[in-house]
């Protein structure tokens, strides 16, 4: 279900993805209505480009970050709660996972620039 959830943005089309989006964030839409009572617009600004393409772009990077983490060896995790490491710093493996992940992101964001028209 999380996958499914994951992937939705690369499985709709462009224009049904910015839909979405401005019937969510639009100023008659789900949150766009309360928003504007607060004072905060978003449709057609600059910050709804950022993200429809933070929506379209973040399966890209959640999938390369999950198999950067994957390959965390669970011996360090052990050895860091060895050494005193409390459960938070024992949970994340990002500075390991960092070069994998950067690498996995940025072929994936090459790969899907050089897939636009």
């Amino acid at each position: 279900m999380v996958e499914a959830l994951i992937d939705l943005p690369t499985a709709l089309p462009p224009a049904v993805a910015g839909l979405a989006l401005l019937m969510a964030f639009g100023r008659r839409g789900l949150l766009g209505g309360w928003l504007q009572t607060l004072g905060v617009e978003i449709a057609f600004t600059p910050m709804a480009v950022m993200m429809a393409q933070m929506f379209v772009a973040a399966p890209y990077y959640i999938k390369a970050a999950s198999v950067g983490l994957a390959d965390v060896s669970v011996d360090l995790e052990h050895a860091a709660a060895l050494d005193g490491a409390g459960p938070l710093e024992v949970e994340t493996g990002a500075p390991h996972s960092r070069p994998k992940s950067l690498a996995r992101s940025s072929a994936s964001a090459r790969s899907w620039t050089f897939s636009l028209p």
